[in-house]
């Protein structure tokens, strides 16, 4: 279970951070948050789709590493084994977090940098040191602007999702596997951008999005769902191994 503590030179100064791909995340997922900045690399490895928060209801861009819940085919043996590691695990075990601190009589929230303690790469002994001498490292320096990029990325993704819905291009998707040893899947709760809706987009919206960057995301996001045969290969295999 997720422990975050606000990030303090004292209380954390002999923290240090394992690699992640040495250690598989806990617990694993079957899909990922991604964002604009990293699209390109994405496409290249695996699918993206949208898919709602089941609390709040609203959409979000994911990477699908897995064709099942708990479920990640780029893991192998407890190790990362794909070709390109996603922001969102690039940045743990790091958050931000809302930190209420009071100024001149009043609370206000600020964000703050915290770590996850139970992540299994959080260490003593060995990793990459978090503080030297009561200073932030060079590395953790890395992982806040990993972070602030991610963060930066997911706002865009609001305003992207917002213009996507505005002129109804998604549309519901369900993957309905067959693997080869007879097995089926049927992986719901995901959504992609309807083609045919998207050519009837009036020509101002368009340039609208032309300007905004959103043809090249649509585009990234189009081809990438040709990984999703990557994907089921993957699984193919592992259920060769059993």
């Amino acid at each position: 279970m997720m422990k975050l503590e606000k990030l303090n030179s004292n209380t954390h100064k002999s923290a240090k951070v394992l690699p992640f791909a040495s250690v598989a995340p806990t617990p694993i997922m079957h899909m990922v948050h991604t964002v604009p900045q990293e699209f390109k690399h994405i496409a290249q490895h695996y699918p993206i789709f949208f898919a709602k928060d089941g609390e709040t209801g609203q959409f979000n861009i994911i990477a699908l590493l897995g064709l099942a819940a708990n479920e990640n085919l780029f893991i192998k043996q407890g190790q990362w084994q794909g070709n390109y590691l996603p922001l969102n695990l690039q940045s743990e075990p790091f958050y931000l977090i809302e930190d209420k601190q009071e100024e001149n009589g009043q609370l206000i929230s600020k964000p703050a940098l915290a770590i996850d303690v139970n992540n299994a790469r959080v260490q003593q002994e060995q990793g990459e040191a978090i503080f030297k001498q009561g200073s932030a490292t060079q590395y953790l320096q890395e992982q806040a602007n990993l972070l602030s990029q991610f963060v930066e990325g997911t706002r865009f993704n609001n305003e992207f999702i917002k213009a996507l819905l505005e002129q109804n291009l998604l549309e519901s998707v369900n993957l309905d596997i067959t693997f080869e040893n007879g097995e089926d899947v049927s992986l719901q709760g995901l959504y992609t951008i309807n083609k045919e809706s998207l050519v009837r987009v009036p020509s101002t919206v368009q340039q609208e999005f032309e300007q905004s960057g959103y043809v090249q995301l649509i585009t990234d996001i189009l081809a990438s769902l040709n990984n999703v045969e990557a994907l089921i290969a993957l699984k193919n295999e592992r259920l060769k191994a059993l």
